[in-house]
């Protein structure tokens, strides 16, 4: 049923009465999407950069994020080579291990009944999708419904919804945070704990209600650890860079 669900769910547009689903969601937000003659790194860096992750679902499949989700293959103009440099990988894999927390969050409030949902799925008429009742906010709403156009968290989402699946609580209130320390926990790859590092640097999550384990490790991650870390948690360097200008998580 799941394989069957994908061959229908990333081609059909759900209801109109839905906000969120892939077919209209703007992936590339802006410039021009002819890559020209540019290099391959270049060209992905440049296409990535114009994706919200937020409304783009990623899959894992034998180690590799992406390379067979239609949407990120069109947004990215179908660069292959591109996807597949490992500082792309490490890219695509935080961003989908932040996509796994998300669902969490929202599966486990619709598991207490704090969310109510509704999954149709109809094999005959090639439509499926996940229709949020009550309880959610406008931002959990939206992360929900393009659930439902993933053939596997529209499943576990049912599954949840009828009572025959339970999922854990998060780890925590940051989706960073849960998503690193399941990352450390997964022994992701160095380019991909060194990414989520950065960033968590630069939220500064709260730890005060976390385990004491789990507060030390990311304590410990977001301490500098080097003299050149020292200089770029100064408030001058930070303002030398600009204040809209994300740090890259590209190594």
């Amino acid at each position: 049923l799941g394989l069957h669900l994908r061959s229908f769910v990333t081609t059909t547009k759900p209801q109109p009465s839905l906000n969120h689903n892939l077919k209209s969601v703007p992936l590339v937000l802006t410039g021009d999407n002819d890559p020209g003659a540019k290099p391959p790194l270049e060209w992905i860096n440049e296409s990535l950069a114009k994706i919200d992750f937020k409304r783009l679902r990623l899959t894992m499949h034998d180690r590799l994020v992406g390379v067979l989700d239609n949407d990120l293959l069109e947004a990215t103009n179908h660069n292959y080579v591109g996807l597949l440099y490992p500082q792309i990988q490490a890219q695509l894999e935080v961003e989908w291990r932040l996509q796994c927390e998300r669902d969490l969050a929202a599966q486990f409030r619709i598991q207490s009944g704090a969310i109510e949902i509704t999954t149709k799925i109809d094999p005959e008429a090639e439509f499926a999708s996940i229709l949020v009742q009550r309880g959610a906010t406008a931002e959990e709403r939206a992360h929900i419904e393009i659930m439902g156009c993933d053939p596997n968290a529209l499943l576990k989402s049912r599954a949840i919804e009828r009572g025959e699946l339970q999922v854990e609580a998060p780890r925590h209130p940051s989706t960073l945070v849960a998503a690193y320390l399941r990352a450390r926990e997964d022994n992701a790859d160095q380019a991909v704990l060194t990414s989520m590092v950065q960033r968590l640097r630069l939220e500064k999550p709260d730890t005060t209600a976390m385990q004491p384990e789990d507060r030390a490790i990311v304590a410990t991650a977001m301490a500098p650890s080097s003299t050149a870390d020292q200089k770029r948690e100064q408030p001058a360097f930070r303002r030398a860079r600009g204040p809209n200008l994300r740090p890259s998580i590209l190594r």
